[in-house]
């Protein structure tokens, strides 16, 4: 899979999901993943570099339209910090909507 923002005139706060049909409560995860590119003009600045994968999620039908994301819990996919390492860290998502 592929995501690229090179058709974007800006972001504007269009965050994406793709969600599974089955449910999962045991997780083993193998990703290969990298970032290529420049930020799309109007990102968020927290999202430079940012992307994840986020098990254990609400039903997208459950998602309120103005939520950003699922409730969920993420690993997260940082490009590598100035030292040269990738910081990959672990948050609970809750409810919040823009």
């Amino acid at each position: 899979m592929k995501v690229s923002y090179d058709q974007y005139q800006k972001f504007d706060r269009k965050f994406g999901h793709i969600f599974y049909k089955d449910k999962f409560s045991h997780y083993r995860l193998r990703v290969e993943y990298r970032f290529v590119g420049e930020q799309c003009a109007g990102g968020e600045g927290w999202a430079t570099r940012n992307s994840g994968v986020m098990l254990h999620c609400q039903p997208p039908e459950t998602m309120a339209k103005d939520q950003d994301f699922p409730v969920s819990i993420e690993v997260q996919f940082w490009a590598a910090s100035a030292k040269g390492r990738a910081r990959p860290p672990i948050c609970v998502r809750q409810a919040r909507t823009s």
